[in-house]
């Protein structure tokens, strides 16, 4: 019940899909009554309980994901974590374009 209420109060409407269009964000979403490899999925991102919901952001630069939320979300709360995610990518990307533009002595 908490999956669907999280949905309906903040990631399926339509600020949220705006901010995530707006940026360039892909959600996904792993249904474990449809896919029983999602338990292992839970497993690898560190929720060994598996349980759910579970919520995960992955960002160039992090060498982990970022899990945020807990059980209730709000938009706010998803567009604030999503932001930070945009952010370190956008610091990851200046810091490899300044790389390749500094000669190797």
């Amino acid at each position: 019940m908490t999956c669907k209420a999280n949905e309906a109060v903040a990631l399926n409407i339509r600020s949220t899909k705006t901010f995530f269009d707006k940026n360039g964000v892909v959600a996904l979403k792993a249904d474990k009554d449809k896919n029983p490899g999602v338990n292992e999925l839970l497993k690898r991102l560190g929720n060994t309980a598996t349980a759910i919901p579970y919520y995960a952001i992955y960002s160039p630069g992090w060498s982990e994901p970022q899990h945020f939320g807990g059980s209730v979300l709000t938009a706010s709360g998803v567009k604030e974590v999503v932001q930070e995610a945009l952010d370190a990518a956008k610091s990851v990307n200046t810091q490899q374009q300044a790389s390749r533009a500094s000669p190797n002595t």
